[in-house]
């Protein structure tokens, strides 16, 4: 008389043939792909973008370091400067000219004007006064 299998015993024997069958296929598998040359091309090829990417990573650190300078530079340079500002897009490596600062502009010559009209014969001399301190920002 057959006993019946529980169904935790089928598993576990199922597991066993699966794990069994896994382990004899990869072990084919392996011998088969070692010999293929196409398969030693592939793992060439993988390899040397391993390497490529490890290139572009290093790549990326020099740029952020260098991007991270420059935008010091710029900052130092726009705070010694009155009249316009450098802006550093770091994303696209362009440091350009920004004119639109107004308020500096006008704080420096209201300054630049009050200092020059201090002497009497200010009124008289406002047009070279005036030519003497655009000619400063141009």
């Amino acid at each position: 008389m057959a006993t019946q299998i529980r169904k935790f015993e089928q598993d576990a024997i199922v597991d066993t043939i699966v794990d069994t069958v896994k382990e004899n296929l990869k072990e084919k598998s392996r011998d088969m792909v070692s010999k293929d040359k196409t398969y030693a091309s592939m793992l060439s090829n993988a390899n040397e973008v391993k390497a490529i990417d490890k290139q572009i990573l290093g790549i990326k650190d020099k740029r952020d370091k260098l991007a991270d300078k420059i935008a010091t530079q710029v900052h130092t340079y726009n705070a010694g400067c009155d009249t316009y500002e450098l802006d550093f897009n770091r994303y696209n490596a362009v440091i350009r000219l920004d004119l639109t600062n107004k308020y500096k502009i006008r704080r420096s010559v209201t300054n630049q004007v009050a200092i020059a009209l201090l002497p009497k014969d200010s009124i008289e001399n406002m047009d070279t006064i005036i030519d003497s301190i655009v000619r400063r920002f141009v």
